[in-house]
């Protein structure tokens, strides 16, 4: 008995999934937050930005542009995510230029929210950034449900006070008030930031 023959109906499979695969990829734009400051040499910092489409939060622009064959396939569906490492000095600087907005194909796309994490030995810390746009439509979708607290411009943070040499497995981080927010806003236009990156034994006394 002969084998039936699968190879061609396999290959022509393997081109179709590769061509639904292939991915328009988002071109970030020059224009971008700048996030800077010191940090010990040690400490890793790097940022993961997410963006959506500009017609997302302006419903003039025209969705049909931003139609990808590869989106209906992907968890992410239209969104996008840029990973970007932190420049480093020797004396400790660092800087972390986050794209506001970016093309994908014809499609405009927008930052929306940036995670900055900072890693050590002992230290994890992630920090979440949300754009006035995203925390406004944020804000209008609940609206009928509940009143969002106000979120604290991400500029008047300055620092944040890392347990580098902490007794146990894991260190803390604290901000002057206390645990960071859950979320700080940024602006939806390039703007510079400056957060340094310091010991716990250099944060101020609270005064109560």
């Amino acid at each position: 008995m002969k084998l039936p023959v699968v190879l061609p109906a396999l290959f022509t499979l393997l081109l179709t999934t590769t061509a639904l695969a292939a991915e328009t990829r988002l071109q970030p734009s020059s224009e971008g937050h700048l996030i800077q400051g010191q940090a010990p040499v040690s400490t890793q910092i790097s940022a993961m930005a997410f963006y959506s489409p500009a017609f997302t939060f302006n419903k003039k622009l025209d969705a049909s542009v931003c139609k990808f064959a590869e989106d209906r396939m992907s968890p992410a569906g239209h969104d996008r995510t840029l990973v970007i490492k932190a420049q480093r000095q020797e004396d400790g600087r660092y800087a972390v230029k986050v794209p506001t907005a970016g093309l994908r194909g014809a499609c405009p796309y927008v930052l929306t929210s940036v995670y900055l994490d900072l890693n050590d030995a002992k230290v994890s810390q992630n920090l979440s950034l949300s754009t006035e746009k995203e925390i406004q439509q944020t804000r209008d979708a609940l609206s009928d449900i509940t009143e969002l607290d106000p979120v604290t411009p991400f500029d008047q943070v300055e620092a944040i006070y890392c347990e580098f040499e902490s007794e146990f497995e894991i260190g803390l981080c604290h901000v002057a008030d206390g645990l960071p927010e859950m979320s700080y806003k940024i602006s939806d236009t390039a703007t510079s930031y400056t957060l340094d990156v310091k010991d716990e034994s250099q944060r101020p006394s609270r005064e109560f």
